[in-house]
């Protein structure tokens, strides 16, 4: 039995160290893999990766060991069974459980050794590794304070930090836990602040613990208290270690700690529980390797490497699985480690229990039949994944050695792609279907795209089709419409992979037409993407007659068109062309023109933008933060570069140019910025150098409920000397100016305080206002009281040179409301008072009290009200207010009348009367409004007269009627009907001035008649119908002092299916002038029924003729 153990244990030596060796050089590949962006981006040495991979072994050399004794297990065995020595032992009585043995050994070795690896090695490799990676291959080293979250400062010192303000160095809601041998000390603070010489606690609790009685020693709250740590706090949250780089000892400390705390301990039970579950690994190893590879009985090594990927993928795979699963809480933390471990375990046990027994055998028997079975699945599995699935249904089918052929509503379908045809022919190789042939009545859809054709052939290797006499369909979207463009080609190759297809004999269309009224024909059309539709040898044809060549035709099926071009004859040739394109994130639109040249736009999506214009003579560029123009035609320059660095040139002629050059910054948030530069002025020959910053919108409480707020803070400093900056010792003339808002609020109080002003070098404008008010409300039942003090303070101060001028105003407002109601009757009093003082103009002084009461009723309402100017000590003017507006049976009546009485003087004030009278069945309403001024006649009645949707206002003198606005509506026929009318007269003798428009209307139909619309006397007719074929819009304007048609516009649009065919003329009256001497204008025009911009035009009278957007 030793010598059977010695030899094994030889024989597995090998196979386990090349196993491990494996294991850790492909997972240290992989790892490095997965960070090779930031080894190649950084910059990594070679050297630092090699330390880096060193750290790491430790680790994957606890991973590694049980693949090791596993493959090692798998290869000894198949030797053993190659050679027959298997069986040698079971002629000589051994049985095949006594190989578990020296397997069991080395597992019980390594698993010791993998324990002392896992618990001493590999947390301090673990350490070492992670601080390599940030700092070398991350480069982010100690990037992030770790918060929410439980770290270890020092021993038995334990830190909580939920918030973590970098900026400002603070933390937010900390708790510190101190652990000691007779008490346990927990620290709360709302935050923890940097000082020079130390950390401190503020607004929080300490408590102590007696360890010995378990009860509260002391309870104490701090408002400030200096933290006792060793070190900075900020490195230690930072570089503090994981779980993974402590020891078991380390662990077991922390949680106990984490349990008195309350923390969740789930991460640090399966750590600490993980460890030990894969030291054991190994002999869990044993125990399902053995009996595996004897129940099997592999001879090949190959077999051995697969097997062991497979088990080693089960075992530590699941492992992962489970123990993420307990970390999260969703299983018991110990189990999820464990469990795997006990399922393996029990699986190789009860295996190994059955073998050298007669069920064994017949398992054996069984797993060696599936697994063949197994892997002639996958092998077909993965010569049949090669190709799609192809589904073929049919009425009738023929099979031939190597053709299939169907007949009879047939449908072929795989992927997005569907065929329907009357015969389908397949052509098989190995067992697969290399093409498809189809005929008769074939469809071809795939997306949204739609092939019609007599004859199809697809190639399932390539991906490419052949397609006989076929018409397809694209969806061209013009101004957010979709308008069908057809496709026709006597020859289709489409390219499934590139969804690119080449047509030829073919022609284009947006009339679906048998025989379309109009194609573009083409030697060869080519659709890119279904994006652009390319073609080349193009002619227009229109009724089958050719109009227009086409060397390239382009049209795109989103977006702009890509190509639009158009032409003018006229008394000169205009031609234009239009190309837009698009390169990467760029738009790019290209004109040619024969009258304005080249011109060039470009724009990209983070608004920069490229212009030339051969007509204007300017080309300009705005890359930002860089822009240039240049007006060749005026020879002037301008650029600008607007970043950290300001550069800034503007030339207009050699005695009118300037440039700047300085610096440009701003702060993040936009309240602090800082514009130094040094400019020259080439008008003014001086150079002129400023330093210029500020601050915008700051604002911080000094006290409570004070905040102080810094509005606008612009300082600007310069100083100036003749020519050019060519030495410092030149005379300088200095300028200093500081604009400056700032203010201070106070809301409980009510008072705003503001100051703003100019400050220069010998000169001062200050404008300082105070404003404070104090409301009071007060009310019992029906008595209410409010009182308001308002208190205003403005200082304007202006300083020239010794003059210095200040004017100080001052006002007091006091205003007192008393007020008392009971049923329909209320009464007030209220006193206002503007005092003045201190500079103030005694004009906006005041002081006036008002006495009010009302009665207001349902139907009446009656107020009057009487005042005393206290200042002037006398009586002011009374107001009296009449109302009332009551229902009597159909009939609603309702009036108003108010005036003024003047104590001083005894006299009646104006009277504002008016009167209504409403018929509630008929929706009639009139009013009548006029004013009675004592000793003169009324001079205007005003009548308002309202029916239905009728509205008119009348307004009448004493001997004639001023003005007339009436409009309305109402509906005839089905028809709607409007009027407006509009009666204007200056004086009683004067000749009015009428204007009148009266309008039919409904869907695709109107008819209008109007008069003196335009101010010209005329009448104008107009009739628009497209309610008939053709439509028709006539309009014509009638002089009744002529007794002449003045003018007579016709236009005529008639539909020819996918064109409109518009005829239009228009004529003026000239005496003695012939029909054709009236004549000023005729065109006809062909235009796209769903593109209207492409069109064809001809005006004989002008002999001008063009073909636009073609």
């Amino acid at each position: 039995m030793k010598i059977l153990t010695k030899y094994t244990l030889k024989l597995s030596l090998k196979p386990f160290f090349m196993g491990l060796a494996g294991f850790i050089v492909f997972v240290s590949v992989e790892w490095l893999y997965q960070i090779s962006d930031y080894i190649i981006r950084n910059r990594v040495g070679f050297s630092k990766l090699l330390v880096f991979i060193a750290y790491n072994i430790p680790y994957f050399a606890v991973l590694g060991i049980p693949v090791g004794v596993l493959f090692a297990i798998f290869w000894v065995i198949s030797d053993l069974y190659s050679n027959r020595e298997i069986t040698a032992l079971l002629v000589h009585g051994v049985s095949s459980k006594k190989l578990v043995t020296p397997f069991f050994i080395l597992a019980v070795v390594l698993s010791t050794l993998s324990l002392f690896l896992a618990d001493y090695v590999v947390p301090k490799a673990n350490y070492k590794s992670s601080q390599i990676l940030n700092q070398y291959i991350l480069q982010s080293p100690e990037s992030v304070v770790k918060t929410n979250m439980l770290v270890e400062l020092e021993k038995d010192l334990y830190f909580y930090v939920k918030e973590y303000d970098q900026s400002k160095g603070e933390l937010y809601d900390v708790v510190l836990f101190r652990n000691e041998d007779s008490n346990e000390q927990i620290v709360t603070s709302s935050k923890v602040e940097k000082r020079k010489d130390g950390w401190y606690l503020t607004d929080g609790s300490m408590y102590i613990m007696d360890l010995e009685t378990g009860f509260m020693s002391i309870e104490m709250q701090f408002k400030e208290m200096k933290l006792d740590v060793a070190g900075e706090i900020e490195d230690m949250l930072r570089s503090s270690r994981t779980i993974q780089d402590k020891t078991s000892r380390e662990l077991r400390a922390q949680l106990q700690t984490y349990e008195k705390l309350g923390v969740n301990t789930a991460s640090l039970v399966v750590e600490l529980n993980q460890r030990y579950a894969n030291a054991l690994g190994s002999l869990v190893i044993v125990l399902i390797g053995i009996p595996v590879s004897l129940l099997f009985g592999f001879t090949s090594r190959s077999w051995s490497v697969v097997i062991t990927f497979l088990i080693v993928v089960l075992y530590q795979g699941s492992g992962a699985w489970l123990s993420g699963m307990g970390k999260e809480g969703l299983m018991n933390p110990v189990l999820a480690t464990w469990l795997p471990n006990i399922v393996f375990a029990l699986t190789g046990l009860i295996l190994y229990l059955m073998l050298d027994t007669p069920l064994s055998y017949r398992i054996r028997e069984l797993l060696s039949r599936l697994f063949v079975i197994a892997i002639f699945c996958f092998l077909l599995i993965g010569t049949t994944a090669q190709a799609s699935d192809v589904n073929v249904s049919s009425s009738n089918a023929m099979f031939y050695d190597d053709q299939v052929v169907a007949k009879d509503d047939v449908k072929i379908i795989w992927d997005k792609y569907q065929i329907e045809c009357d015969t389908a022919t397949a052509t098989l190789l190995d067992g697969k279907i290399k093409v498809v042939e189809a005929e008769g009545n074939v469809i071809f859809k795939f997306d949204d795209q739609k092939y019609v054709s007599k004859y199809l052939s697809y190639e399932f290797e390539t991906e490419r089709s052949l397609i006989l006499n076929a018409t397809t369909t694209y969806n061209y979207t013009y101004q957010n419409k979709n308008v069908p463009i057809y496709v026709y080609g006597s020859t289709i190759e489409y390219d499934a992979s590139s969804t690119n297809a080449e047509l030829t004999n073919s022609h284009i269309t947006t009339c679906n037409l048998d025989e379309p009224h109009y194609t573009v024909l083409a030697s060869k059309i080519y659709v890119i993407e279904n994006k652009y539709i390319i073609a080349e040898s193009a002619f227009l044809t229109v009724l089958n007659v050719p109009l227009f060549p086409y060397p390239l035709f382009i049209t795109g099926l989103e977006g702009t068109a890509p190509y639009t071009f158009s032409i003018v004859f006229s008394n000169t040739l205009s031609v234009s062309q239009t190309f837009s394109f698009a390169i990467e994130s760029w738009a790019l639109t290209l004109g040619l023109s024969s009258t304005d040249g080249i011109s060039v736009d470009a724009k990209d999506t983070n608004k920069n933008r490229i212009t030339y214009s051969e007509k204007n003579g300017t080309l300009e560029f705005s890359i930002l933060p860089f822009t240039y123009r240049y007006n060749y035609s005026r020879n002037t320059l301008y650029f600008k570069y607007d970043g950290l660095i300001y550069l800034e040139s503007n030339y207009i002629n050699d005695n009118n140019f300037s440039q700047k050059v300085g610096l440009n910054y701003q702060s993040k948030d936009g309240k602090m910025y800082l514009r130094p530069y040094l400019s020259y002025d080439g008008a003014q020959t001086d150079s002129i150098l400023y330093l210029n910053g500020g601050f915008r919108n700051i604002s911080f409480v000094p006290v409570p409920d004070n905040t102080f707020s810094i509005n606008s803070l612009d300082i600007i400093m310069r100083t100036q000397t003749d020519g050019y900056l060519t030495r410092l010792d030149k005379t300088w003339t200095p300028y200093y100016q500081a604009n400056y808002s700032l203010s201070l609020t106070n809301v409980p109080w009510n008072y705003r305080l503001n100051i703003q002003g100019t400050r220069y070098e010998n000169s001062q404008n200050q404008v300082i206002t105070y404003n404070y008010q104090l409301p009071r409300k007060f009310s019992s039942g029906p008595f209410g009281l409010n009182f308001q003090y308002l208190f205003d303070v403005r200082d304007i101060l202006n300083i020239t040179g010794t003059s210095r001028k200040e004017a100080i105003n001052m006002t007091d407002t006091y205003k007192l409301e008393g007020k008392y109601t009971i049923g329909p009757f209320s009464i007030s009093a209220n006193w206002d008072q503007v005092y003045p003082f201190v500079d103030e103009s005694i004009s906006t002084k005041s002081n006036l009290i008002t006495l009010n009461a009302q009665i207001s009723t349902s139907a009446l309402s009656l107020s009057t009200k009487r005042g005393w100017d206290l200042l002037k000590n006398q009586q002011v003017p009374d107001t009296y207010t009449l109302k009332f507006a009551n229902n009597i049976g159909i009939m609603g009546l309702s009036g108003s009348l108010s005036t003024t009485y003047d104590n001083v003087q005894n006299k009646l004030g104006n009277e504002n009367i008016s009167f209504g009278l409403n018929v509630l069945p008929v929706q009639l309403a009139y009013t009548l409004s006029f004013t009675v001024r004592p000793g003169s006649e009324i001079d205007l009645y005003v009548h308002s007269l309202k029916y239905s949707n009728f509205t008119a206002s009348i307004y009448q003198s004493q001997d004639y009627i001023r003005n007339l606005i009436a409009s309305g509506y109402f509906y005839m026929f089905d028809y709607k009907n409007t009027v407006s009318a509009n009666f204007t007269k200056s004086a009683k003798d004067a000749i009015p001035n009428w204007r009148f428009a009266y309008t039919m209307e409904k869907k695709n139909e109107k008819y209008s008649l109007s008069y003196n619309t335009n101010g010209d006397n005329r009448y104008t007719l107009s009739a628009d119908m497209k309610n008939i074929d053709p439509n028709t819009n006539i309009s014509l304007t009638y002089d009744p002092q002529q007794v002449v048609l003045t003018n007579l516009k016709m236009a005529f649009d008639k539909s020819l299916h996918c064109w409109v065919f518009s005829l239009g003329a228009e004529f003026s009256y000239r005496s003695g002038a012939d029909i054709l001497g009236m004549l000023d204008k005729i065109y006809f025009k062909f235009r796209l029924t769903d593109m209207p911009d492409k069109f064809f035009y001809f005006e004989p009278t002008s002999g001008t003729l063009q073909i636009s957007g073609m």
